[in-house]
């Protein structure tokens, strides 16, 4: 059912009307990035800064830089991204959905606190 959701979810938004978004993203398309980020990470992930993630293991979306290029990420999302670790769903975006997903990323991006 929570595939649906998120299916139905992203579906609407790449019928937006969105454009390709480039380095330089747009009010607009961070904010369908957002809304991407809650619909399909944010059951397990912090979406924003100074947020909790809702599974304690499941690193917050704002920390993702420190640790994985986010250029990196741009693959993985096209393909289907998956992980090690049982629980997550597959996560397949089309080429806007990515732009967008990425340039909210981009723009939410703080260093973790020192120990």
């Amino acid at each position: 059912m929570r595939r649906l959701a998120i299916a139905a979810a992203l579906t609407v938004l790449s019928l937006d009307g969105a454009g390709a978004v480039e380095a330089g993203a747009d009010a607009a398309a961070i904010e369908r990035g957002r809304i991407i980020a809650v619909a399909v990470c944010g059951d397990c992930h912090a979406v924003m800064p100074g947020a909790v993630s809702p599974l304690p293991i499941a690193p917050p979306l704002y920390f993702l830089a420190e640790d994985y290029p986010l250029e990196a990420i741009e693959e993985a999302l096209g393909e289907g991204m998956v992980t090690g670790h049982e629980g997550m769903p597959e996560i397949l975006l089309d080429p806007i959905q990515i732009d967008e997903f990425l340039a909210f990323l981009a723009s939410v991006q703080i260093r973790r606190p020192p120990p």
